[in-house]
């Protein structure tokens, strides 16, 4: 009897489900679009990969994904709406977000949310610091400064569970989201960072910062929604969570992949690799022979251009020599021609000065002083060439030096130390036709004065100013002058004429010059010629 109740009442249970199971399919056929096209406000925040914006300001991530995937299915319009982690908490708990993603289940949490059944992925959290600190153990944790996400589980587990649980001692320090806890934990505000494993997804190779060995509270992850009864939106995203889990080729491990970077595995046969490695040794030793090959040859290049530039050097040097010596040879011929030319030119001088002193000679002392003086002349030439020679060039002499020059010999001839010899000389240039007569015109009046002008006369205040300067641009004057006796009658000096003012008189013509002469306190004679060489 109790059996048949039994089997009665297990087979009214049975039909009741049947017929709730083919209302809810009525209702469902009736209404198909209750949820389709309803805005959905869900909550996100930076924690990738899981959930996060992009440099774009896009959302992306795991949970992204699978989101929009059960919003295209169920026509839904969804909203992102970003903020701090627990920011988030507070805005769906006030009603204000319909779904908040990646949430870590914690019982106090159940007071004031709901989760769904269907956990998204399974997390755990772990310790990440920089690589000068070492980490192996819990208990390294003691005297720790630690950073956390605000109002995360981790906050809430290592202050209500790890410490009294290992009785540690550290601080926990909240920030609203993982980069301010990166930043503080480079500008060593803080030791560590305790955060989920997806954490180490988030860090740069540029941050420095690496997860240690230390892990503990494995926990499920799931979407979060506000306290309310029979919310219609759980029931739908469990269903479409299952699914996903149950197709391989679902948005969900699709995202997976994408998103943690796990590829397949792959392994290459160990014939491919042996091939791989006789190749490699043959390439090895082919570059090297290649480059061993190219070495040699750069430096034989190297060599024949090294000779071949020592060749066109030799060429180039042998090429300038020839260039010399026809030079010089030329040089040589010019030299002669000039030699010949100045030789020509002295003899025709040294000739008609005595042939000029011969007319005038009338006995044998007057003969004796004739050939003293000629022999004195022919001197001062000898002076003009020897000062060419002496200064390298052979076609200008300095006018400045030879008259110092010359004035030094004639007061040492005729040792006229007592007398002073004041010089105003410009240092320009004569040629040799212009510097000869120059210097027998010079030479004439300085002995001229020397021996006539202070005769008898031995006072200190004896003096000679001898100077030569430019008047203009293209003529030249010499000026000598004396405080000796002087001249009484300049006129009749003129007209009676010793050699020496006919010899100043005719190189004064060769010069294209002019003279005058006064005799008043001493004599004073001014010739003025052109410069040749201007």
């Amino acid at each position: 009897m109790a059996r048949k109740l039994f089997l009665l009442s297990f087979h009214r249970s049975c039909f009741m489900n049947r017929i709730l199971m083919l209302l809810l399919f009525i209702l469902f056929c009736l209404f198909p679009d209750t949820l389709s096209g309803r805005e959905v406000r869900v909550g996100i925040y930076q924690n990738p990969p899981k959930v996060f914006l992009d440099e774009s300001k896009n959302p992306q991530g795991i949970f992204i994904d699978i989101m929009n995937d059960i919003a295209r299915r169920e026509h839904w319009d969804v909203k992102y709406i970003f903020n701090t982690w627990d920011s988030n908490l507070v805005l769906l708990k006030q009603g204000k977000l319909d779904i908040v993603l990646d949430v870590s289940y914690l019982e106090e949490r159940e007071n004031f949310l709901t989760f769904n059944s269907v956990p998204v992925i399974e997390s755990w959290l772990q310790v990440f610091t920089t690589r000068t600190t070492s980490l192996n153990a819990i208990h390294d944790l003691n005297n720790k400064k630690i950073a956390v996400l605000r109002g995360s589980i981790q906050e809430n587990y290592l202050k209500e569970e790890l410490r009294p649980w290992f009785h540690l001692d550290f601080t926990v320090y909240s920030y609203p989201d993982y980069p301010s806890s990166i930043k503080a934990l480079k500008a060593s505000e803080v030791d560590l960072i305790v955060a989920t494993r997806f954490f180490y997804f988030t860090l740069s190779p540029n941050d420095d910062i690496i997860p240690s060995p230390i892990v503990f509270r494995p926990s499920n992850v799931y979407f979060a929604f506000p306290k309310t009864p029979d919310n219609p939106l759980i029931p739908l995203i469990d269903r479409h969570i299952s699914r996903m889990k149950n197709s391989t080729r679902s948005v969900y491990y699709t995202s997976l992949h994408t998103w943690l970077n796990s590829p397949e595995s792959f392994r290459i046969p160990q014939y491919i690799v042996l091939l791989l490695l006789v190749i490699g040794v043959g390439l090895f030793f082919f570059i090297g022979f290649t480059i061993l090959l190219k070495r040699q040859v750069r430096q034989k290049t190297s060599t024949l251009q090294t000779k071949n530039l020592a060749l066109e050097e030799a060429y180039k040097q042998e090429k300038i020599h020839e260039a010399e010596i026809e030079k010089s040879l030329a040089e040589k011929e010019l030299l002669l021609k000039e030699v010949h030319h100045r030789v020509k030119n002295n003899l025709n001088v040294i000739s008609s000065l005595l042939r000029i002193q011969a007319k005038r000679i009338h006995n044998p002392d007057e003969a004796q002083i004739a050939f003293q003086n000629s022999s004195e002349r022919v001197m001062i030439m000898s002076l003009v060439h020897n000062l060419l020679y002496t200064t390298g060039d052979l076609q200008e002499i300095n006018c400045k030096t030879f008259v110092e020059t010359l004035t030094a010999y004639l007061i040492k001839t005729y040792s006229a130390d007592h007398i002073k010899i004041v010089q105003n000389v410009e240092s320009l240039f004569l040629n040799i036709d212009q510097a000869i007569p120059c210097g027998l015109i010079l030479s004439e009046l300085l002995t001229n004065a020397l021996k006539h002008a202070f005769s008898g006369r031995k006072e200190k205040n004896s003096e000679i100013n001898i100077s030569c300067y430019r008047v203009n641009t293209h003529h030249v004057r010499l000026c000598i002058s004396d405080n000796g006796i002087g001249i009484e009658d300049v006129d009749t000096f003129r007209q009676k004429g010793t050699l020496g003012y006919h010899l100043i008189h005719l190189l004064t013509e060769q010069l294209h010059g002019s003279m005058s002469i006064t005799g008043d306190k001493g004599v004073h004679v001014k010739i003025e010629f052109p410069l040749e060489n201007f």
